[in-house]
């Protein structure tokens, strides 16, 4: 089950991130969040989430995505 989260501007993401690593028995450290929202990023850095602003450049996405995982992504 994938769980979709749309929240309102403004709303605290901690509890959506903290019911997603519950949910599905994850741990934030091992997790890599990609969104456009700077905001969102941050709220989960703050949980211990690394993760990427998306600004629509896929090669310089993929790029920080090899720098993060390795040269096997």
């Amino acid at each position: 089950m994938i769980k979709n989260i749309v929240f309102d501007m403004g709303n605290v993401l901690t509890a959506a991130y903290l019911d997603f690593f519950q949910t599905f028995s994850l741990k934030p450290e091992e997790c890599f969040f990609i969104d456009d929202t700077p905001a969102n990023i941050e709220a989960a850095g703050n949980l211990g989430m690394d993760g990427y602003v998306y600004y629509g450049d896929i090669e310089e996405l993929r790029m920080n995505l090899k720098n993060k995982i390795g040269p096997s992504f």
